[in-house]
């Protein structure tokens, strides 16, 4: 079946820190048409979790324990983590 007329995929996303605080738990269940670019995943986050949009700015996803931009592909099958922002010294 061509990947444009596949249903939703199930995406578990871990959640850290801050975001595991918030959302009182320490992963979500997304169904979402994968591949999906993070920025999208970013989006289904905020839209299952309110409580983690204000914070959406400042969020870093991580792919197979790469931490990938906007642009970077989740695809089925990827394990996805939610990162709080980091600060360095």
């Amino acid at each position: 079946m061509p990947a444009s007329r596949r249903g939703p995929s199930t995406l578990r996303v871990q959640l850290f820190a801050l975001f595991r605080e918030v959302s009182n738990g320490d992963h979500l269940v997304l169904s979402l048409i994968l591949p999906a670019s993070a920025s999208d995943v970013l989006d289904a986050i905020c839209r299952s979790n309110p409580a983690i949009g204000p914070y959406r700015n400042q969020a870093v996803l991580a792919v197979n324990r790469q931490v990938v931009d906007g642009e970077g592909t989740i695809c089925e099958g990827d394990e996805v983590a939610l990162l709080p922002p980091v600060s360095g010294g």
